[in-house]
């Protein structure tokens, strides 16, 4: 193993304001647990994006077909973990940009 070469980490999404890093957020393929509540990896990611960038907000974004109410969970460090759901769940492109519209308005 090269003790020289370092891991890259990467949150999918970095929100920037003023040149600084608001606001990380990560995307997930599979539908939440049925309490809606994160996976202890996820949050441990979450909370090492957030260790490393700086943010104090971080998201977690599943994919899924239903509604769920936005989640917040406080981390150490002032850090907030907001869980969001997309829901894929449309019939039309128009029924789509709906759903994206309203994702996107509940951030």
């Amino acid at each position: 193993m090269d003790m020289g070469k370092k891991l890259a980490v990467t949150p999918d999404i970095e929100l920037v304001s003023n040149n600084t890093i608001a606001a990380i957020a990560d995307t997930k393929y599979k539908e939440i647990d049925a309490d809606d509540n994160p996976l202890s990896g996820h949050a441990m990611h979450m909370y090492s994006y957030s260790s490393i960038t700086k943010a104090k907000k971080c998201m977690l974004i599943y994919a899924g077909i239903n509604d769920i109410e936005k989640k917040e969970y406080p981390l150490i460090e002032g850090i907030t973990l907001y869980i969001l759901q997309f829901n894929l769940a449309c019939g039309s492109k128009q029924e789509f940009d709906m759903s994206c519209s309203k994702f996107t308005k509940g951030i």
